[in-house]
């Protein structure tokens, strides 16, 4: 991280994101606050059509007798479903449109650099 200068109130700061009154850095990349317009989270769920394939083809099995495979395709059809997350993003808006910043799986911590983002728009007012 570069110095701060003194008018220049740190909000955040972890190894990825530095949020500051004036400036977002955000994986190295910096954004002016006063260019942002707003800030959100958007969630993308999980693509689970594979884990329900093997459902599927698990009841399938099922029916015309072969257990061993019903029981495989539907542990591993199950546990995907169970296993797999939604990935959740940052989108920052500004004149020129609204573009994601950065996605992680972890919801509370997109959700805490948006509040974080948040405040420092209000306190710059």
């Amino acid at each position: 991280m570069t110095a701060v200068p003194a008018t220049e109130q740190a909000l955040y700061t972890d190894q990825n994101v530095h949020v500051s009154t004036s400036r977002l850095i955000i994986h190295g990349t910096t954004y002016a606050l006063s260019n942002v317009t707003s800030v959100r989270m958007l969630e993308t769920p999980p693509n689970r059509s594979f884990a329900i394939t093997l459902i599927v083809l698990g009841v399938i099995f099922l029916g015309i007798r072969l257990y061993a495979l019903a029981l495989i395709a539907l542990a591993v059809g199950i546990l995907l479903c169970v296993v797999l997350k939604a990935t959740y993003s940052l989108a920052i808006g500004s004149a020129s449109g609204e573009r994601s910043a950065m996605s992680s799986k972890d919801r509370d911590y997109i959700a805490h650099v948006v509040e974080s983002i948040n405040e420092a728009i209000i306190a710059r007012g």
